[in-house]
């Protein structure tokens, strides 16, 4: 007995130092004090104890419950934060004092709420004391439990002695500030845990602001560092000034920069490259998932110079998802080698780091260079090695292009027109010349837009009519303003007016009609080619419409009596003389010494023939012209490739549509189920009668044929499959060439020290706004946080 008395006592001081403990901390809102009377047993040895007060000590991990031992028996209370255990029966069990039996009574829990009642032991306690004392006497109701039903009641005894009791009445403090700390959640523990929460939240918030100026920044192409970013500094570069000027409208990220210390304010160079990094990695994510739920992709690529004269080689993905096509940027790659091996590995190691598998490719495109669309050694070749079924188109822009190149630059009136239309910008362009050339523009037509002549591309030579239209439109003006500085002006000014206004004749008029209503032609097809959903097939009719369309312009005489009718009233117009009609004469050249005959090549009559009457232009200029653009459309767009032939047989409006002999090379080359193909395409004109005649709408395109097939698709599964392909296919890598713009708009001059890994991840977010404007700034932070965890500030 003496022994266990001692393990009690030993128990008891061990409460007494935890609650003392409690105490000082004043942390009553956590206790969760497990108070059972199964087992009463403690340690013997100090070291246990100051174990047990080292752990009370950590307060995140181990809560005050589990510290306290247990009291009383196990149908009480067992749990701080509970109500006392108040059993309400209609007889409790009597005891017999003397002669009369005594029992508890229900009416004593309204009189005392501290009071709770064990039916297994038919005794009473006191809730606050036997959770709260520290008294090492004890007492019944407390330790054992009170069961004198008799003296219950008793003014000097019983439960009313206890009440009045010193030591009742500070657990009943101790009780009441718990339950007030409780309501309003004000302990240690609580406080703690909700500043580290505050600090969490004002520290994620700081680095998403930080992260959503700097995306801001990227896709506005806006320079983020400055020259002189220190605190002394007036300009400290965009990124700095935008987040000082967001600070003074915002109190809460002012307060959160004034607290952080100058080595953490995450503002440094570094910082930035990580968090446009991580933006980036989640761009490409998302078109990677993308890729991958439409599974077939095709690439397109194409190499340019930057401002560093690094090679840039850029690199994207098509794809059809959510019946939309998608042409998506990965990136650029600095290319330290040319030759086709090297470029093919730069896009292979691209599309490996996306998370996009290589063998899903169905097609590649790039521009004519030898080194890309080479058959024997080129990227081409060396990709269909790797992956057979990527198909190579060579780019419809490019061989729009060099058609319009082929007819500048190999018939002579029309290389005289084009030199001498750049002649004349250049002329205009000069600082005095513009000056007056727009005033005159304001005088002569006052209610219109003034009109800018236009440079002429050299590798853009579609955009040349831009150049010829405005030529047209300020026609009169450029002749004002040509006659008066050759009359008024006695510099060279005069003298290269009046060559210009020479040239300017019946000829040069004619041809820039010409080119005004050709090219507008043309430039329908090229602008059609350039939009990211154009399809092959789409593509291939037309540039079969233009042919027809320049067949008919060739052949028909009222179409260039119409042309040369207008040419001649404008000429008219702008008293500019007309050839005289039916007159045959020869050109009369000074004739050179005869010593000088070695030394000059006369050309064919053909090439050195002149326009003497207004009929002249049709057989000199317009027929070799028209001749020509026909002859090159033609040679360059007449693949005589049966596989990329077939997916005509998939457009609605291509007269071979649903022509299964037709597609058969197609649908072989991928691989698709040939006879469940054929039944497919025997059920679908009925499909598409039905479709037709109950929606009320024509299907006229590929993408509509695909979106009907939607509806049926595991019925027409290997149609639906072809469709979706001939769509990936791209016509043209014009969606290539627009990243080189952006290029040209981020690294600029101020701009051209900055590394590939940031002009790339700059580059992503910029040419990808629609999928970066829609980032996650949480994401962003929770990945921010994940890559390093010794970072000075808290994010998680």
């Amino acid at each position: 007995m003496k022994k266990n008395y001692k393990k009690k006592q030993k128990t008891t001081n061990t409460v007494a130092e935890i609650t003392n403990l409690v105490q000082s901390w004043d942390v009553q809102s956590d206790l969760d004090i497990n108070t059972s009377s199964c087992d009463e047993s403690s340690t013997d040895s100090d070291g246990a104890d100051c174990d047990l007060v080292k752990t009370a000590r950590n307060k995140d991990q181990v809560s005050i419950k589990s510290l306290l031992p247990q009291s009383g028996p196990c149908d009480i209370t067992q749990v701080v934060s509970d109500n006392p255990t108040q059993p309400v029966l209609k007889n409790y069990p009597r005891t017999k004092f003397g002669k009369e039996w005594r029992n508890f009574h229900s009416e004593w829990f309204k009189l005392y709420p501290w009071l709770e009642y064990s039916i297994l032991e038919n005794s009473c306690y006191c809730f606050p004391c036997r959770i709260f004392s520290t008294d090492p006497s004890g007492s019944p109701f407390s330790e054992s439990g009170f069961k004198n039903w008799k003296n219950a009641m008793e003014k000097n005894s019983g439960i009313k002695q206890h009440d009045k009791s010193v030591s009742h009445k500070l657990c009943m403090t101790k009780w009441e500030g718990y339950k007030m700390t409780e309501k309003t959640d004000k302990s240690i523990l609580a406080l703690i845990n909700k500043e580290n929460e505050t600090l969490i939240k004002e520290n994620r918030y700081y680095i998403a602001t930080v992260a959503e100026i700097l995306l801001f920044t990227a896709r506005q192409n806006i320079a983020q560092r400055g020259d002189n970013e220190s605190g002394e500094s007036i300009n400290k570069g965009n990124f700095l000034e935008l987040l000082n000027l967001c600070a003074k409208r915002d109190k809460r990220l002012q307060k959160k920069i004034d607290e952080l210390p100058k080595n953490a304010k995450y503002t440094h160079h570094s910082i930035q490259n990580e968090i446009l990094s991580i933006m980036s990695l989640m761009v490409i994510e998302s078109i990677a998932n993308e890729v991958q739920k439409s599974k077939y992709f095709s690439v397109l690529a194409d190499e340019t110079k930057d401002i560093s004269k690094t090679e840039q080689l850029s690199i994207m993905v098509r794809y059809f998802y959510n019946n939309t096509v998608n042409e998506r940027f990965l990136g650029y790659v600095p290319c330290s080698e040319l030759n086709a091996k090297a470029l093919f590995e730069f896009i292979k190691k691209t599309l490996a780091a996306s998370g996009i598998n290589i063998q899903n490719c169905i097609a590649q495109t790039y521009d004519g260079a030898s080194v890309m669309s080479s058959y024997q050694n080129g990227v081409q070749a060396i990709f269909q090695k790797e992956v057979p079924k990527a198909l190579y188109t060579h780019c419809y822009n490019h061989r729009l292009n060099l058609v319009i190149v082929d007819v500048c630059k190999n018939i002579p009136e029309i290389e005289q027109f084009i030199t001498l239309l750049q002649q004349l910008y250049n002329f205009v362009s000069r600082s005095t010349v513009h000056m007056v050339f727009l005033d005159h523009q304001k005088k002569i037509f006052p209610k219109k837009n003034t009109i800018e002549l236009k440079k002429l591309c050299e590798t853009r030579w579609i955009c040349q009519i831009s150049a010829c239209v405005a030529v047209r439109e300020t026609f009169s003006v450029i002749l004002l303003l040509l006659n008066k500085i050759s009359v008024e002006s006695k510099s060279d000014k005069s003298m290269e007016a009046k060559s210009i206004l020479v040239h300017i004749n019946f000829e040069f008029i004619f041809c820039l009609h010409l080119f005004c209503d050709t090219f507008s032609q043309i430039k329908i097809v090229s602008d059609y080619l350039q939009l990211p959903n154009s399809d092959i097939g789409t593509s291939c009719l037309m540039v079969e419409s233009l042919i027809d369309y320049l067949k008919e312009f060739r052949t028909v005489d009222r179409l260039f009596n119409v042309l040369l009718e207008k040419v001649v009233l404008f000429a008219e117009n702008n008293n500019i003389l007309l050839p005289e009609e039916n007159i045959m004469c020869k050109r009369t050249n000074r004739k050179l010494p005869v010593r000088f005959a070695s030394y000059i090549t006369e050309l064919p009559t053909s090439e050195n023939s002149t326009v003497m009457c207004k009929n002249d232009v049709k057989i000199i200029i317009f027929n070799p012209v028209i001749d020509r653009m026909i002859n090159e459309l033609q040679c360059r767009f007449s693949d005589n490739n049966p596989i990329l032939s077939g997916i005509s047989s998939l457009n609605p409006q291509n007269k071979s549509f649903l022509d299964f002999q037709k597609l058969l090379p197609f649908a072989k080359h991928y691989d698709v189920d040939i006879e469940s193909l054929e039944s497919e395409f025997k059920l679908i004109p009925k499909l598409i009668k039905r479709h037709q005649i109950e929606k009320k709408t024509k299907i006229n395109t590929i993408l509509d044929f695909i979106k009907l097939l939607e509806y049926y698709k595991l019925a027409f599964s290997e149609l639906y499959l072809l469709c979706t392909i001939a769509i990936i296919i791209p016509p043209s890598s014009a969606g290539v060439e627009r990243t080189f713009s952006s290029l040209r708009q981020i690294k600029t001059y101020l701009r051209n020290k900055m590394i590939n890994s940031r002009l790339t991840d700059i580059a992503i977010l910029s040419i990808e706004k629609n999928i970066s404007k829609n980032l996650d700034m949480e994401k962003v932070v929770d990945k921010f946080s994940a890559a390093h965890h010794n970072r000075k500030i808290m994010l998680i």
